[in-house]
């Protein structure tokens, strides 16, 4: 009885053991392994919508510069031509002035003519005298139109970058 005693008994021997067993295992890699799939999907999810993000405002972006551009120039136009066969192109007359905008002897010269055309592969060009610059990229539309009595012009545009698009509008008067 006494040897009996001595032995250490099946129940103490189970608890004293240390570590997992292998259904414990198993339950606590899957819990892991769900935990990092979705911390990795909300990180895919986070860069989807951030180059989401930049593509927008890089379309956006892209029409406020054309739109600037061509306002500024139509705001300072004497005159204007909007020829019928191309509705993406117009021609801006303006006077001649300084480096501070006033205007040099509008009556002895001539205006000096500015077109805009938009580009079978979506530029913006503007063209004054024999400097041809591009002033925007990624224009998917340009039209140009009168409106009312008064030189009253509408210009819309549409720029896209990947799968964003952008379109604005505005409205001039030349000054005449």
């Amino acid at each position: 009885m006494e040897r009996l005693k001595s032995l250490p008994s099946y129940r103490y021997t189970i608890r004293s053991r240390r570590g997992l067993t292998l259904p414990e295992a198993l339950v606590v890699s899957l819990i892991i392994l769900l935990i990092v799939l979705s911390v990795l999907n909300i990180y895919i999810l986070a860069l989807r919508g951030r180059e989401w993000g930049e593509k927008k405002a890089s379309a956006e972006h892209k029409a406020r510069i054309a739109m600037e551009w061509l306002l500024r120039d139509l705001r300072m136009a004497m005159d204007v031509s909007i020829p019928q066969d191309k509705g993406s192109t117009i021609i801006i007359y303006q006077p001649l002035t300084d480096s501070n905008g006033n205007i040099i002897l509008p009556i002895i010269r001539d205006p000096i003519p500015i077109t805009y055309y938009l580009t079978e592969d979506g530029n913006l060009v503007r063209q004054r005298d024999t400097e041809t610059r591009i002033i925007a990229t990624g224009i998917e539309s340009l039209s140009f139109s009168l409106e009312g009595t008064v030189d009253q012009i509408k210009v819309s545009l549409t720029a896209r970058e990947g799968e964003q698009i952008c379109s604005l509008e505005a409205k001039a008067w030349a000054r005449n």
